[in-house]
This record gives C-alpha cells, structure tokens and sequence, in this order.
C-alpha cells in the first residue's frame, strides 16, 4: 500500500482537552479543534462516542460543520462502552448499546462504529462470538462497518471474523499490542485480512508501568512499522492517532503527525 496523509486520522479530543491527563472526552473547543487539525494536514476525523453522551447532544451541529470544513468522518469510536463495569452486564445488555449505536450513526452516514472489547467491556471468545454474530445479521445489509478491539485469541478471531464478508473486521491498537510484548510487525502482516483499522501510538515502560509518549521515544519503530504497512495488501487502511498529549496537546499533536510525513510515499 501507499501511505499519505489519506490514511492518518485525527481522534476526537486530542488538540484541545479540557485535561491533558485526561483521555477520550468530547472537547468544548469541538470547532477550534476541527480548524486546527485540518491546517495541521489532517483530512480524517474519528469521533467519541463519549460516556456523557455529549456527541450525541451535538451530532447534527459536529457533522454538518465536518462537511463544511470538507474533514471525512472515518469511524465513530465507542469508549462509552468502556463505562464503569455492572454486575449485570451481560450478552444481551452488550448487543442492545451497540445495536442502539449502530441505528443511530447509520441513519446518520457515517461508515463505520469501532467497539472495544477490553478492560470494562471485555467479554471471553465464546460470548465474542455470540454477539458478533448478531451484529453481523443486523449490519450485513447496511452501509455501516463495525471494528472491534479485542487483544486474546488472534487466530480464533481470525476465523471468525472471516465469515463476516468484511462487516466485522479487527482494529489493530498498537499501544496495546505494545503492553502485551506482541509482534507488531508480524501481526500486521500475518493478520491483515483481518485488519480493517489501526489506533496508532507509541508506549515506553517507566516504573512498572505502560506510559504513552511521543512517536520515537517508546517501544514502537516507527519506520519498521511504516515499511511493514507498505507490504499490506490493503491501500485504503486508516491509521487513528491515539497519541500522547501531554502539556501541550497542539504541539505534541503536530510533532507527531510531522515525524510520519518522512514515510510518505512521494
């Protein structure tokens, strides 16, 4: 595949938090964000399908605006499923959430809603297979994709996501693949039929503990992982930075996507 700056995406929320420290809410600045990721180079947006429902409140206002300032919406992420866990979550309480998100984002064009099945939302293999078997029968006619993140099981997710005709295909997050000593570059390439979606972000271990960082300063090779992407059979792949924020989230932000654009394809 050939890189560009067509397949980096900008996550919701990462210009201008309310908390640098604090990840994934929906900004108050939505718009000065939008403004200032496009003059960064940015054609792409992944929105937050947040835990406060503020997208939802705004959705009409944040797509229309994304259409003037002609910045493509890739994927609406769910960290609202990664809400604070109940003892009576279940099979059934999992798919009504993602079925309601999936009729609400579809009615509205967007093309693809990404699930993670980690930390509070994690479910075993068997109930994965359960519920995206189910999705599956109420996406395989709509326009919608759905991406999941789940980090066990790679070889029985590749099965099963193999029967989905491309409905259901995996999101690749680097960060965590990092915490969990995984070959990335082999992973990329050994399931790429699967990977339909990849969170970019690089990670170093300080004091026990997985910290995001800036690109080059943590475990990911950025240029190793650039060259692997080249031999993926996928040209259309998007990468999302999940990156590190830090004081100042702009500069981080535009620091990051420069130190991609030297792997370009000229």
């Amino acid at each position: 595949m050939k890189i560009s700056n067509k397949n980096l995406v900008f996550f919701q929320g990462r210009c201008f938090p309310e908390n640098p420290n604090i990840y994934n809410k929906f900004p108050k600045q939505w718009q000065t964000e939008i403004d200032c990721i496009k003059q960064i180079g940015f054609k792409f947006i992944d929105l937050i399908y947040d835990k406060e429902n503020q997208l939802i409140s705004k959705l009409n206002k944040v797509l229309s605006y994304c259409k003037k300032k002609k910045l493509v919406i890739n994927s609406v992420v769910g960290d609202k499923f990664l809400k604070k866990k109940s003892k009576k979550k279940n099979v059934h309480i999992i798919l009504r959430e993602i079925f309601k998100a999936i009729k609400i984002f579809d009615k509205r064009g967007i093309k693809s809603l990404t699930v993670p099945f980690i930390e509070n939302n994690y479910v075993n293999f068997k109930d994965l297979r359960l519920i995206l078997d189910e999705i599956y029968i109420l996406i395989k006619d709509k326009k919608i994709k759905l991406y999941i993140e789940y980090n066990d099981s790679y070889e029985k997710l590749s099965i099963q996501l193999n029967r989905y005709d491309n409905k259901i295909l995996l999101c690749y997050d680097i960060g965590n693949a990092i915490e969990m000593k995984r070959n990335i570059y082999s992973d990329i390439i050994k399931y790429q039929k699967i990977i339909g979606h990849i969170h970019l972000k690089d990670k170093k271990l300080k004091n026990g503990k997985y910290l995001k960082c800036q690109f080059g300063t943590g475990k990911l090779k950025l240029k190793k992982l650039f060259q692997t992407l080249k031999k993926m059979k996928n040209k259309n792949i998007k990468m999302t930075f999940e990156t590190f924020m830090g004081v100042d989230p702009y500069i981080n932000l535009k620091k990051n996507y420069i130190s991609t654009l030297n792997f370009f394809d000229k």
